[in-house]
């Protein structure tokens, strides 16, 4: 059977803004994050001055040189169906976004009878290439280690050359329906305000009892990749990176994490043990610092993705907490604990007086969170969001 020839397309965040050779946006340079995507000035500064043409040719090379064959034998083995050799007429690629390591592209591979849809994750400065290969190794760990699949799946990974040195990528899962979501101002009567962007649909504000599912599922998903022996977590994430992504259907709140930048020990040194079990002490006292961990990076955003930082109301520490313990109530036993985790460490939780979780809190600020603006404004909330927190615990979960 003769090989149809692929047609590529490319657009910049909309279908309906498609980009080629002859148009303006082909030769202008990539911003470097998504702040400076929202100041088109200061793109003269990015790392490589790599160009938006020279990205979406980058991109192209994935699928050359059998690339597209070897995804559809990837996809053959995930679904037990075998596309035919011309099941693919269109690669279509939209940049989506800009990120601090990544700027991701949305990929459709189109044919007659055939339709699929993937992330393609590019990184071309040296920050954005260590931590894309850092992140490789967590998914595919996540993947093979648990049950889950709140993080996407790996379809390949590629350097390829452009005439500004190499740009590394990744193919994964994309998450069709699902929508990235920010923190806005506080309107009256709502204590936390979360605005889905939905795209050409527009935004949509979740009511009181979404808000609450969506918090929920966020801290269940951390918590359940969470070890409790080796103290494996999966850190480094923030909203305002859009690294959760949610999905109402049908009324139901769905929410998954498009990136693991980083999963593995929290502590280096300070509660590593010669033996091979952990102390039940040092169980509690890592779980705790994960637990004040999350509990502040939950309310952690920027105004709309990239305005000032934003702290959300206290309306998020019940169902946060709700979540954490339910993921705990999951897991197996572990040995070192005389009860099931979930008990052991609410009671744990309630022995805490207030000043020790505010030092505690304090510490995992200075030690957790970038110097600066973003540490300044955690630390200003840690006093009430401490007595807050207690509030929470005391509530029945």
């Amino acid at each position: 059977m003769t090989r149809r020839p692929v047609t590529f397309e490319y657009y910049l965040y909309q279908e309906a803004l498609p980009v080629q050779q002859d148009t303006p946006f082909w030769g202008k340079r990539l911003p470097g994050t998504r702040r400076q995507a929202a100041d088109p000035g200061a793109t003269e500064n990015t790392p490589s001055g790599l160009t938006v043409g020279e990205y979406f040719q980058a991109a192209r090379r994935f699928f050359t040189h059998d690339g597209l064959s070897l995804l559809l034998q990837e996809v053959s083995r995930e679904t037990g169906r075998n596309p035919p050799p011309n099941a693919v007429h269109t690669v279509r690629i939209g940049l989506k976004k800009h990120g601090a390591f990544y700027h991701p592209a949305k990929v459709s591979l189109l044919g007659d009878a055939f339709s699929r849809r993937f992330v393609l994750n590019v990184a071309f400065s040296d920050a954005g290439k260590r931590v894309l290969r850092r992140e490789v190794r967590s998914l595919k760990h996540l993947r093979h280690r648990y049950p889950f699949s709140f993080v996407p799946r790996i379809y390949g990974t590629k350097t390829v050359p452009t005439a500004k040195g190499p740009v590394a990528m990744f193919l994964g899962e994309w998450f069709e329906g699902y929508h990235e979501f920010h923190l806005i101002p506080d309107s009256p009567g709502h204590p936390v305000t979360v605005c889905v962007w939905e795209g050409d649909r527009g935004d949509t504000v979740l009511d009181a009892v979404k808000t609450a599912a969506l918090f929920r599922r966020v801290a269940h998903i951390l918590a359940a990749y969470y070890d409790p022996v080796t103290f494996e977590a999966i850190t480094h994430w923030h909203h305002a990176s859009g690294d959760f992504v949610v999905k109402i259907d049908k009324g139901n709140v769905h929410v998954r994490l498009v990136t693991v930048r980083r999963y593995g020990p929290l502590f280096k040194s300070d509660l590593k043990e010669r033996t091979p079990e952990p102390s039940a002490q040092n169980i509690l006292h890592a779980l705790l610092f994960f637990f004040l961990e999350v509990s502040c990076r939950i309310r952690l955003d920027r105004e709309h993705g990239t305005g000032n930082w934003i702290w959300a109301g206290k309306g998020c520490l019940h169902p946060m907490t709700r979540g954490f313990f339910q993921a705990l109530a999951e897991k197996g036993p572990v040995p070192a604990l005389p009860a099931p985790l979930d008990d052991c460490f609410k009671a744990y939780l309630l022995s805490m007086t207030f000043k020790d979780v505010s030092d505690l809190l304090v510490e995992l600020v200075t030690r957790r969170f970038p110097a600066g603006r973003e540490a300044a404004f955690v630390l200003k909330h840690v006093p009430e969001h401490a007595q807050q927190l207690l509030e929470a615990l005391a509530d029945p979960l």
